[in-house]
């Protein structure tokens, strides 16, 4: 896929979650990050994460996964959600097509498929200890995942990792 098709899905999807959202006051401004389909697009999406959040959520989804709905309409819009997700970036991983490069995402994501959701350091690509979850889970859980880092986030960044 060239440079130019990759970037126009990115926009595409940026412009789909824009207009998907509903009337409800968004409370928080989240680096999201979408279309990730391949270990290197993976990585290049953690290093952009890394440039305004300490943190990331990834979020394992494919089109043909039903929960996966219910992440992105109902838990990722819950409140409490809301309210920490301006401490995290979103980068969302695509396996609607089974193809080479998402096997090979997956097994470096140490991942079987969607629904996969778990938080990792942007900064060293390390996934926080118990944040991972495979199948259903309510907003709670994951609020007190997002809790569980937070005293990572505070911690000052290295001088030479800062951007």
């Amino acid at each position: 896929v060239s440079r130019r098709v990759a970037l126009a899905r990115v926009i595409a999807s940026t412009s789909l979650i824009l207009a998907s959202l509903d009337s409800k006051p968004a409370t928080a401004i989240t680096t999201r990050i979408s279309g990730v389909r391949s270990v290197e697009q993976y990585f290049r999406a953690l290093s952009q994460a890394h440039r305004l959040n300490r943190a990331a959520i990834v979020d394992i989804a494919a089109e043909w996964c039903d929960y996966c709905r219910v992440i992105d309409y109902r838990i990722m819009r819950a409140p409490r959600v809301l309210g920490l997700l301006q401490e995290f970036a979103v980068i969302r991983v695509d396996v609607t097509e089974a193809n080479d490069a998402t096997r090979s995402l997956l097994q470096t994501l140490n991942a079987w498929g969607p629904p996969t959701i778990f938080i990792v350091d942007t900064e060293t690509g390390r996934e926080f200890a118990s944040t991972r979850s495979v199948g259903p889970f309510d907003p709670e859980n994951l609020v007190a995942r997002m809790e569980s880092v937070k005293g990572h986030l505070l911690r000052p960044r290295s001088p030479s990792l800062a951007r």
